[in-house]
C-alpha cells in the first residue's frame, strides 16, 4: 500500500516536471551557461547567440541614469510617490464592491515610492550643466617694480636723508575678473569642450610725493654735475605717478568631469546617487593682449624759474597663450590651482617732453620733445590658487589668491635722463609682479 503510494507521488511530481514552461526553467532563460547581461536601454528583445544556442525570450533591463527633477536643489534625498508616475494595477474606486472595507490611505504627504529610481543628492550629471556660464569677481591687487635700482629724484643738499624717490610698490587697488564662456559639446571621453572670454583690468594706481627745501638746496642725483637750472637748487621738487593694466584673454577650453556617481545607502534606509570626489585637470589655449601705460610726471619750483619732466610709456603686448587647471572635484565644493604661461610681442614706446622755464615763461634750456619704440619679447605669467563653493548645481561663490608676472616693459620712470641719446631711446628690459585676491560668483546657465 505504502509503494504504491510512493509510486504515484513519483510519478506525479514527473509529469508536472515534464508539463512546466520552458520558461521558467533554470538555464532557458539565459542560455544553458547561465550567462549574466549587463543593463541596456529599453528597447525591443534582442536574440542573442552564444556558440549556435539562440536565445529568445530577453527581457531587456530598463536603467534611470537621470535625475527625476533636474531642477532640485542640492538638498534633494528622497523621490517622492507620485500618483501620475506609475498606472496602479488595480483601482479600488472603480470597482465598487470588490473590496469589503473601506479604502486605506497607504501614503502620507511625502512617502518614498520604492520603485522610483535611486534619488540623486549630488550628481556629477546635474553640475555645471548649461549652454553659457560666466565668472564675475571682483579684484584687489598690488603693483610692484621689479628693478634692480631704486630711482632717486632729489635729496636736500643740507640734509642728505631727506630724499625723493620713485615708489616701486604701489599698494593695493581694486579692479574687475569678467569671463564669459558657450558650451561646445561633450566628447566620449566625458571631457566638455568650451569657448571663453576673459577680461582682468580696470586696476588704476597713483602716487604723489614732494619735497621742500627753504634755503633752496634741492638737487637732483640725474645731474651729478648740478648744471641743470631749476633742478639745481629748488625750493619745491615732486612727483605724479600712474599705472594701468588691462588684460584680455581668448581661449578653447577642455575640462574634464565626475564620473560616474556612486550609490550610498543613506541613514534613512534609501539607495542615493551622490558624486563620486576626483581629482581633474583641464588644459586650454588660445590669445592673450595685455596693455601695460604709465605715466610719471616730475616738476621743480626755484626763484629762477619753473621745471616740467613728462614722461608716457606705452606696452602693447599680444601673442599665444596655454594654461591648465588642477582641482579636487566634489559636488558642494571644489579647490584647486591653476597656471598661465603667454610669449608675446612687446610693441612698447615712450614719450619724452621737457620744458624748464624762467619766470617770464622763457626756455632757459632748449625744450625737448623725445619719441622712441621698439618691439621685443615679453612674458605674462600667471598663477592663481582657486576655491569655490557650491549654492546650487549651477550657481556657486568663487574665490582666489593670484600672482601675476609681466617681463620686459618699458616703465615711465626708467625713462628720466638729463643726458638724451640721438636718437632717443627707450629702455625696456624691466618687470612688474602684481598679487591679490579676489571673489566673485559663477553661475551656469
Amino acid at each position: 500500500m505504502h509503494s504504491r503510494v510512493v509510486l504515484l507521488t513519483w510519478i506525479a511530481i514527473a509529469g508536472w516536471a515534464a508539463a512546466a514552461p520552458a520558461a521558467d526553467r533554470p538555464g532557458a532563460r539565459y542560455g544553458s551557461r547561465g550567462a549574466s547581461h549587463a543593463l541596456a536601454p529599453a528597447g525591443p528583445p534582442v536574440e542573442q547567440v552564444d556558440e549556435g544556442f539562440v536565445v529568445d525570450d530577453v527581457e531587456p533591463s530598463v536603467y534611470i541614469a537621470q535625475h527625476p527633477n533636474p531642477h532640485e536643489p542640492l538638498g534633494f534625498s528622497a523621490s517622492y510617490f507620485d500618483p501620475q508616475a506609475r498606472p496602479m494595477m488595480v483601482d479600488p474606486a472603480a470597482s465598487s464592491g470588490a473590496f469589503d472595507g473601506p479604502v486605506i490611505e497607504e501614503y502620507d504627504a511625502h512617502p518614498v515610492d520604492p520603485f522610483a529610481p535611486a534619488p540623486a543628492v549630488s550628481s556629477g550629471d546635474w553640475l555645471r550643466n548649461g549652454f553659457w556660464y560666466t565668472e564675475q569677481s571682483a579684484v584687489y591687487l598690488s603693483r610692484t617694480a621689479m628693478v634692480k635700482n631704486d630711482v632717486q629724484l632729489a635729496f636736500d643738499f643740507t640734509f642728505p636723508q631727506e630724499q625723493l624717490n620713485v615708489q616701486l610698490d604701489l599698494g593695493f587697488e581694486p579692479g574687475l575678473r569678467s569671463t564669459l564662456g558657450r558650451y561646445l559639446g561633450r566628447d566620449s571621453n566625458n571631457r566638455d569642450h568650451s569657448v571663453e572670454f576673459t577680461f582682468l583690468g580696470l586696476t588704476h594706481w597713483q602716487y604723489a610725493q614732494s619735497l621742500s627745501s627753504a634755503d633752496g638746496q634741492l638737487v637732483s642725483p640725474l645731474d651729478p654735475g648740478f648744471t641743470v637750472p631749476v633742478y639745481t637748487g629748488s625750493t619745491v621738487q615732486g612727483f605724479d605717478q600712474t599705472s594701468d593694466f588691462n588684460s584680455y584673454e581668448f581661449n578653447y577650453r577642455i575640462d574634464r568631469r565626475l564620473g560616474r556617481d556612486r550609490m550610498v545607502y543613506s541613514r534613512d534606509g534609501c539607495w542615493i546617487r551622490e558624486a563620486t570626489p576626483r581629482l581633474l585637470g583641464s588644459f586650454f589655449a588660445g590669445l592673450r593682449v595685455a596693455i601695460v601705460n604709465e605715466r610719471i610726471q616730475w616738476f621743480a619750483d626755484a626763484t629762477e624759474g619753473t621745471g616740467n619732466y613728462d614722461v608716457v610709456t606705452h606696452n602693447n603686448m599680444v601673442g599665444p597663450q596655454i594654461g591648465a587647471d588642477l582641482f579636487v572635484e566634489r559636488a558642494y565644493w571644489r579647490v584647486g590651482t591653476r597656471i598661465k604661461a603667454a610669449p608675446l610681442v612687446n610693441w612698447a614706446s615712450q614719450s619724452s617732453t621737457v620744458r624748464i622755464l624762467d619766470t617770464d615763461g622763457e626756455p632757459l634750456v632748449p625744450n625737448r620733445d623725445e619719441f622712441a619704440k621698439d618691439h621685443t619679447m615679453s612674458f605674462v605669467g600667471e598663477l592663481s590658487f582657486v576655491g569655490e563653493y557650491r549654492f546650487r548645481p549651477n550657481f556657486g561663490l568663487r574665490a582666489s589668491y593670484d600672482l601675476m608676472w609681466v617681463t620686459d616693459l618699458a616703465l615711465a620712470q626708467n625713462q628720466l635722463t638729463f643726458f638724451p641719446s640721438i636718437p632717443a631711446e627707450i629702455s625696456d628690459s624691466h618687470a612688474l609682479f602684481f598679487q591679490g585676491v579676489s571673489l566673485g560668483l559663477e553661475w551656469y546657465r
